[in-house]
């Protein structure tokens, strides 16, 4: 008896200590290395800066205004400098300034005629649009008509004869060459009333869309 007590005894003392080894392998694999590093990241916007006039010294960030035709005309030595008749053209110039912007862009120019100004214009004078010469007559009035559209890339912008530039915004008054009676006929009732007609510009800028890399 006593023989078979020892046996179990021992086999008592084995099972405790391999539950102690097993206990304590197992609570080993609790432990584990750990580490953490944080950072802050910043966020900075790009640049944007835009301006337009009717000269490359008068450029603003608010308005660009109206022009005269007569003031925008070439010189005709025939017609008195103030006013303007069949034969005369011109160009009207729209600065702009993006000196310091950090994007690419599209700069467009529009024209926008009221109703009270289109009836002190001439009949025939015409306005290149969009590359297309459109007569007054036939311009929708109180709406923005597109005039010309520029594009400048990212690299544009750091070249100062592309970020500070201008367009151009052609008008002509032709004369009649086809011996239409009808067009003299406007002509001259245009010449026997004269008016002073004015011409609102409006000069957008917009950031391009982005684009695949």
């Amino acid at each position: 008896m006593k023989r078979k007590k020892s046996i179990a005894a021992r086999l008592g003392v084995a099972a405790f200590a391999l539950t102690l080894v097993t206990t304590c392998m197992t609570g080993g694999t609790l432990a584990k290395y750990a580490s953490e590093v944080a950072g802050t990241g910043t966020t900075v916007a790009a640049k944007w800066v835009f301006k337009a006039g009717q000269t490359a010294d008068s450029v603003s960030d608010s308005a660009y205004g109206t022009f005269t035709l007569a003031e925008t005309k070439t010189t005709n030595v025939n017609v008195k400098d103030t006013v303007i008749a069949p034969g005369d053209s011109g160009t009207a110039k729209v600065f702009y300034d993006f000196t310091g912007t950090e994007v690419a862009a599209t700069v467009t120019t529009y024209i926008n005629i009221t109703s009270a100004e289109k009836a002190k214009l001439p009949t025939n004078l015409e306005i290149k649009l969009d590359g297309t010469w459109t007569k007054v007559s036939a311009i929708t009035v109180d709406t923005d008509i597109k005039v010309a559209t520029k594009e400048l890339s990212l690299s544009d912008m750091s070249d100062a004869s592309k970020a500070k530039s201008s367009m151009d915004i052609e008008w002509r008054w032709n004369y009649d060459e086809t011996s239409n009676t009808n067009k003299d006929t406007e002509d001259t009732a245009n010449g026997k009333t004269p008016t002073t007609g004015t011409i609102n510009v409006k000069v957008t800028a917009e950031q391009k869309a982005a684009a695949a890399s």
